[in-house]
């Protein structure tokens, strides 16, 4: 299936049909990871898969840490 790729501010973007999300146990919300395959000239969409051992509720408060502390980390990054 063919579809158009579009552009908002500096992001591009490609839309997904229902049916393709429903087929793969996908949607709105759910994580991916985008990986290029340069040599194909291939873009692959998948599922984010929950790492081993890590329970939802630390990667909460990761999230939580990275919100709060968000300026002092972007310095850091800079640095």
């Amino acid at each position: 299936m063919s579809r158009l790729i579009y552009c908002t501010g500096n992001s591009s973007f490609v839309s997904i049909p229902p049916d393709v999300l429903r087929t793969v146990g996908l949607g709105p919300g759910d994580e991916v990871f985008v990986v290029a395959e340069p040599d194909q000239r291939r873009i692959v969409i998948a599922p984010a898969e929950p790492l081993p051992g890590v329970s939802g509720d630390l990667l909460g408060r990761v999230d939580c840490f990275i919100e709060r502390y968000r300026p002092a980390l972007d310095a850091l990054a800079r640095e």
